[in-house]
């Protein structure tokens, strides 16, 4: 709306380039059109000449163009009290970090071209592979004369500024051992990688044998669910970017039957047997045997959900709000249904503590699914601190 009224540009007759459709002859009345160029005048005017006091921008990044519209609607303010914030890794580029500095700054550091000879090229060259230690030199002594010139203006601030402010966060990465039936999945799943050979990984990708793993180390139940909708089994189910995208290669699902002759055979087996063998793995064929007479539902299949459970249970106690990630989103069902067979916090004491854990009452979920006005609703409701009942937020790492 800024760049569009101080450079004067008419909002109607943007509109109307855009429609390609000619519907019969246009009639322009001249008084308006006049009219309308008057007001378009004065509100430059107004905006830019002489401007506001002071100029924050925000997102300063965004004037990495000198030759952007958005970028020559700003210079043209009159406001000589400029600031830019911006969290954007300046020195990637010098022309963006020399578009930023221009417009705080103007001509500080010279035209685009004068900045370019005498600091964009000669960092560039010391940075080169086959760089000469004349070029190396003459590299460091131009970047320590431009941090220099800007160490008025430019001002860095790291994490360190806020230090004293927050409260301390501490990360803890913790290895679990696999449950005896998760380790008998997990070989089973290899051994018939190396079974199909090349065929096998060239076949699959890499993000699809990803969420066959995260089955087994999540939980065995989220296996057991895939085995049960066979129809299923080549569905996603991490909540990922690139999931998502059209590369992902569908191999078809396998299907029991003699395999023709194959000139082309590698050990002993055509290359059709081959793939047979890496549909097998994708279509969870593999772990038929061992999953036939699995019982779902029992927390100790999986150490990492008995960790899990010991973790809310402690923060329970204590009074404390968890937030629990997962890139799968049949894990976090499976949690769910974990949390809906448990009383909050057993054998307690404390009122209303007794009973089990109810969907948006005292845990919530947010994944791709929700919308985003629903989100909004569930994190305020979440962190209103009168809501002593939700305890825990499910959330999908995206």
């Amino acid at each position: 709306m800024y760049r569009l009224l101080s450079l004067k540009k008419s909002f109607v007759a943007g509109r109307k380039k855009k429609s390609k459709k000619l519907q019969g002859p246009v009639v322009i009345d001249l008084d308006e059109e006049n009219l309308q160029q008057e007001l378009l005048k004065d509100i430059e005017k107004a905006l830019s000449r002489p401007g506001p006091d002071v100029v924050i921008c925000d997102e300063g990044h965004r004037i990495k163009n000198c030759h952007a519209s958005t970028s020559q609607a700003l210079k043209n303010i009159r406001t000589r009290r400029r600031v830019v914030l911006t969290g954007y890794p300046l020195q990637n580029n010098l022309i963006e970090y020399w578009c930023m500095v221009d417009f705080v700054r103007p001509d500080f550091l010279g035209t685009r071209q004068e900045f370019s000879n005498m600091f964009e090229r000669p960092i560039l060259n010391g940075q080169c592979v086959d760089s000469t230690p004349q070029d190396v030199r003459l590299m460091r002594y131009r970047s320590h004369v431009l941090h220099s010139l800007l160490e008025g203006f430019v001002q860095r601030r790291g994490h360190n500024v806020l230090r004293d402010q927050l409260p301390s966060k501490d990360e803890h990465v913790i290895m679990v051992r696999l449950s005896p039936l998760q380790r008998a999945l997990y070989t089973e799943f290899m051994n018939r990688f190396r079974e199909a050979g090349n065929s096998g990984w060239l076949s699959l990708n890499p993000l699809r044998a990803f969420c066959v793993c995260c089955k087994i180390w999540n939980h065995p139940d989220v296996l057991y669910e895939a085995l049960q909708k066979e129809n299923l089994a080549n569905e996603q189910d991490l909540d990922l970017d690139d999931i998502t995208n059209g590369h992902a290669r569908c191999p078809a699902p396998y299907q029991k039957g003699k395999t023709p002759e194959d000139p082309n055979s590698i050990g002993g087996l055509s290359l059709n047997a081959l793939q047979e063998k890496a549909n097998q793995v994708i279509t969870y064929e593999w772990a038929k045997d061992i999953m036939s007479d699995y019982k779902p539902g029992l927390l100790e299949n999986s150490a990492k959900m008995v960790l899990l459970f010991h973790l809310i249970d402690e923060s329970v106690r204590k009074g404390d709000k968890i937030l629990v990630f997962s890139q799968s989103l049949s894990t976090l069902s499976v949690i769910e249904e974990f949390l809906a067979k448990r009383p909050i916090l057993a054998g307690s004491a404390r009122e209303g503590y007794n009973q089990n854990w109810v969907r948006n009452h005292n845990y919530y979920r947010l994944d791709g699914s929700t919308s985003a006005s629903e989100r909004e609703r569930l994190i305020n409701q979440f962190n209103d601190p009168s809501n002593t009942t939700a305890l825990i937020f499910l959330l999908s790492t995206r």
